[in-house]
């Protein structure tokens, strides 16, 4: 739910409008201290859909709405009977001294209701708080709801309502303290109805005594002659059977009268008679039973006790732990969590008792929060782990304490707690609005130092980099007046963008500098003018201190420093020809330490010094060298065929190619062996090697049944050892092959390399009469009825070229039947089908000149109108228009398109169509597009 809370006005209650009755009746209640005279609201109308239809905004005038009451206001509506919902928005509110509250373009406040159902509960909060109670107070970070059900802000002490003290609702009307006083009143009523009972009961047994009394003495008056005559004989009858047996039989009296205690000591008076024994426990079994019945503490506990007493008589066991598993629901309801936790946690695995557990600390911690002890809370709930929300509890048992600290300006604890709330984005922001409280305090108490730090640490939080900047600028420039540059520079670092802090940072920087100078620290000068930057007099005074520092670098022989020095000093004095010396001396110097790609980096510098183009590529030369005797021969070669004709350069190359060659030849890597070997030429034996290395990898494809890559490698060398041997013992074995599998164009063409070895000449005949002879007489059958498909697939698969005298109209049998079939295609408007078997014959007749030059084919490319509208067409007869994947035809002067191929119900005229330009109108909507073609890809 969502609440303006500055609102001075609240909606209490509304009325929807009828046919009958279109007035929209609202019960507000003003929460000012002034009369609202006036109002003016928006009534939003939702439909069943939950869709708004419409929206009226009203004025009301002449109203009494006396302060801190409620007062009736009515809106006649139009249309407000259709609705099924509405929302009701105030605006203005004007009061009877004549100001007026508008509403703000700030965010709504959230909240959640806290609106109790009926219950014992809710009665007790009545009886205690009052009628208008509608559940507990809750705290929700940034608002707090009251016992009336009103949302307040954090930092209101007391309701807008009912002016209830939030501290009070809190600490007083709590959900653990009702629950406690409904288990206090509770416990009280039950033991009250406990003695009332076990009274009653002690009532009704003396009755019962003084009844069986006064029956004995008329009994005995009667049958005493009797009596007095048996009482010889029966005494001993009497002493050994009959009392035992009456007192037995008064004990089951007692129990079946649930006098439990009367029946276990009467069972426990008999001793061994009978199950005297067992029928005590019983009486104790069945006192715990009734106690569990009873449904309150103290009467679990009893049971509990009793059962534990009993052992293992019956089902005890199973029963107490029922009864403490019970007592603990009790006690978990009344808010002692703690005995609730111990309880649970004694049961170990019975039923849900873990689980419950779990529930209870989690409860508990609520409560502690409720209570506002969020040390405790934060504990047990980090103890739950990844129970329930236990962790986002966790950090709000961070955050709300931390929110009280910020709005009580306590701001190191309030920092102390967001800064454990890293992920957390609202704290980020509250941590934010503490730096910038924090700043502020400081500030009014003129901690100008402090308060800018915690200014910066506010980031971009409303003016706080403005705020810091005021409490460093003024104090920086007046330190950079008095000479303290350094301290003044760390200020005008800390607020660069701020007006001309960045150039008096320099300025501190440059002042600094000429001290360092004057000191003899050319270092430090150094570095101090290089951070003036563009200060009037550092680039000048930079140049200087370099020029200086290289100038003792070159005393000292450091020609590498000296020279960039020199080089950054440039423009200063003799500055750029001392570096350009220093650079060629220390080139020199490298080359003669043979540290020639040292010595190459440094002439690579100077390419306008004299003499410098000899010496590099003398440099680059001795590195060639240098490399070729370490054994890289991949980097001399790169490096003797950059210097090209330069020395013996092509030697050298050709002596590091053939080395690199013979390494690949000695590890058995035979391809690149033979590649280096055979782009040597005639260069000593590269020649035989390269064979030698060909030959190889045939032996290696031969043993590996590589048959045609094993060919393909000796026939170029057929003429070295035994490779023409090779050769034809593979051709044949591979025509045999590929006899066998059927495949008899290829074997009739590897036995046409081979026509004088052994039978070959004669198979090669045979297999290409065989091979066209099953294909030709199915492409003929195709001719004779006209199935064009037919021939194409009889024929596609032949080999064309070597058809020989019998077969050689072949090919044009299969251009023709491909030309028909795509003509028949195209008749059938399957021009994009037809597309593909054009393009397998665009030489022939006048496929290229006639067939692809017309409408459907010229269409197909990328083409953008003058407003960017887009249109691809594409050979499979897809399109692309204005961004929607579609389908499309095209002929003459029409184009028709479609969300699929056999519904083309979007029309267009073909206007104009040429190479590069086209022009389409729309039938439906008459809108004309001139488009030009456009490439994808650009």
């Amino acid at each position: 739910m969502k609440i303006d809370l500055t609102c001075p006005v609240e909606l209490w209650h509304f009325k929807l409008p009828t046919e009958e009755y279109p007035v929209v009746s609202l019960n507000l209640f003003n929460l000012s201290d002034k009369a609202v005279v006036s109002l003016q609201a928006a009534l939003l109308s939702f439909d069943r859909d939950d869709m708004q239809y419409a929206r009226q905004v009203e004025r009301v005038n002449g109203l009494d709405g006396q302060p801190r009451s409620a007062f009736e206001v009515l809106i006649a509506t139009d249309d407000g009977h259709l609705a099924s919902r509405m929302d009701f928005i105030i605006e203005k509110v004007w009061f009877i001294d004549g100001t007026v509250w508008r509403r703000g373009t700030g965010e709504m406040s959230e909240y959640r209701s806290n609106r109790l159902e009926p219950s014992r509960q809710l009665d007790l909060l009545h009886q205690m708080a009052g009628p208008d109670v509608q559940g507990y107070p809750s705290d929700q970070g940034a608002v707090w709801v009251c016992l009336c059900g009103r949302p307040n802000p954090a930092s209101a002490g007391e309701c807008m309502r009912c002016t209830r003290d939030k501290h009070a609702q809190f600490t007083g009307f709590n959900k653990a303290a009702i629950e406690t006083l409904i288990y206090k009143r509770d416990s009280e009523l039950e033991e009250k109805a406990q003695a009332a009972r076990l009274e009653a009961g002690r009532m009704q047994e003396e009755r019962e005594q003084k009844e069986i009394r006064r029956k004995k003495r008329i009994r005995r008056s009667i049958l005493a002659f009797v009596i007095l005559a048996l009482l010889a004989a029966g005494t001993w009858g009497t002493i050994n059977y009959g009392i035992p047996a009456w007192n037995y039989y008064q004990a089951e009296q007692s129990l079946t009268n649930n006098q439990f205690d009367v029946a276990k000591e009467q069972f426990l008076a008999l001793e061994d008679y009978r199950d005297a024994a067992e029928m005590a426990k019983e009486a104790d079994y069945r006192k715990a039973e009734r106690f569990l019945n009873n449904g309150n503490v103290t009467a679990m506990k009893s049971a509990e006790d009793l059962f534990a007493a009993l052992g293992s008589y019956r089902d005890s066991k199973a029963q107490f732990q029922s009864a403490r598993y019970r007592r603990g629901e009790l006690v978990l309801q009344s808010g002692d969590y703690e005995q609730a936790v111990q309880i649970f946690d004694s049961l170990e695995g019975y039923d849900d008792s873990a689980d419950r557990s779990l529930s209870a600390r989690y409860d508990w911690a609520k409560s502690l929060m409720d209570a506002r002890d969020y040390e405790l809370a934060r504990e047990k709930l980090l103890a739950l782990g990844a129970y329930r929300d236990a962790n986002t509890l966790a950090e709000d048992c961070l955050y709300l304490p931390a929110l009280n600290h910020l709005e009580n300006k306590e701001y190191a604890q309030a920092e102390a707690l967001f800064l454990q709330l890293p992920e957390r984005q609202t704290a980020q922001l509250k941590l934010q609005e503490t730096y910038y409280g924090w700043g502020d305090l400081l500030f009014t108490s003129q901690q100008f130092e402090e308060a800018a730090d915690k200014f910066l640490k506010a980031g971009d939080y409303l003016d706080a980099f403005r705020r810091a900047s005021d409490c460093l600028y003024e104090p920086a420039v007046q330190m950079l007046s008095q000479g303290e540059f350094e301290k003044a520079k760390s200020y005008f670092d800390q607020i660069l963008a701020y007006r001309d802090s960045a150039q008096l940072s320099a300025r501190a920087s440059y002042e600094m500098g000429k001290k360092a100078v004057e000191a003899g620290d050319y270092e430090g000068a150094k570095a101090h003018f290089e951070l003036a930057g563009e200060t009037e007099g550092a680039k000048e005074q930079l140049q200087a201190v370099n020029y200086h520092l290289g100038t003792q670098a070159l005393n000292k022989g450091e020609l590498a420093l000296a020279g960039e020095l020199f080089s950054l000093a440039a423009g200063y004095e003799d500055a750029q020809a001392l570096a350009d010396k220093a650079r060629f001396d220390q080139g020199v110097l490298l080359s003669n330490q043979k540290d020639y790609a040292g010595a190459i980096a440094a002439f690579e510098q100077i390419p306008d010094y004299r003499g410098v183009e000899d010496a590099l590529q003398s440099a680059r030369y001795q590195q060639a060298i240098q490399l070729l005797d370490q054994g890289l021969n991949d980097q001399a070669i790169q490096a003797f065929t950059a210097l090209g004709d330069y020395g013996q350069s092509r030697d050298y190359l050709n002596k590091a190619v053939y080395q690199m060659a013979q390494a690949h030849l000695d590890k058995k890597e035979y391809e690149q062996a033979a590649g280096l070997f055979e782009g040597l030429g005639t260069y000593l034996d590269a020649r035989d090697k390269f064979f030698e290395a060909r030959h190889a990898m045939a032996l290696e494809a031969l043993n590996n049944n590589q048959l045609q890559a094993a060919i393909d490698l000796l026939a170029d060398i057929r003429a070295y050892g035994n490779a023409e041997e090779l050769y034809t013992g593979a051709v044949y074995t591979l025509a045999g092959q590929k006899e066998t599998e059927g495949d008899l164009g290829e074997a009739a063409r590897l036995y046409a390399l081979i026509p004088e070895y052994r039978d070959a000449g004669t198979k090669s005949q045979g297999n290409y009469a065989a091979y066209f002879e099953t294909a030709y007489a199915a492409a003929q059958e195709g001719v004779k009825n006209k199935d064009w498909k037919a021939v194409i697939t009889a024929l596609q698969d032949l080999d064309m070229e070597n058809t020989g005298e019998t077969y050689k109209d072949i090919p044009e049998m299969y251009r023709d039947a491909i030309y028909r079939y795509a003509e028949e295609l195209y008749s059938d408007k399957k021009p994009y089908e037809a597309l593909v078997y054009y393009r397998m014959i665009p030489d022939y007749k006048d496929v290229t000149t006639r067939k692809l030059d017309r409408t459907p084919y010229q269409i197909i490319g990328s083409w953008r109108s003058q407003r960017g509208a887009e249109f691809i067409f594409r050979d499979d007869g897809t399109c692309l228009i204005e961004g929607k994947e579609m389908y499309y035809f095209a002929r003459q002067y029409l184009l028709q398109v479609g969300d699929r191929p056999d519904e083309l119900n979007i029309n267009y005229n073909i206007v104009y169509l040429r190479e590069n330009a086209l022009s389409i109108r729309h039938m439906k909507t008459d809108m004309l597009y001139k488009c030009e073609r456009f490439d994808e890809g650009a």
